[in-house]
């Protein structure tokens, strides 16, 4: 059984200190929206729900890339 969801992207929190990356690479969030542009599939983003929010927890970087292509 999947708890797979579609959320919008303006109902998603990213925060960097949530992330187990050092810092958010610019460079690979334009080839990830240039990418998304192209029509490119990602795998989903993983987020946890605290009770108020969807909390991204790995994919950062697809989910500020699906935002700079302008989606949501």
């Amino acid at each position: 059984m999947s708890n797979l969801q579609l959320i919008p992207l303006s109902k998603v929190k990213a925060d960097t200190a949530t992330q187990s990356r050092v810092s958010i690479s610019a460079e690979l969030v334009d080839d990830y929206a240039e990418k998304f542009k192209a029509g490119d599939k990602f795998p989903p983003v993983d987020s946890v729900f605290d009770g108020q929010n969807d909390w991204v927890w790995d994919g950062i970087h697809r989910t500020q890339g699906a935002a700079a292509a302008g989606l949501e």
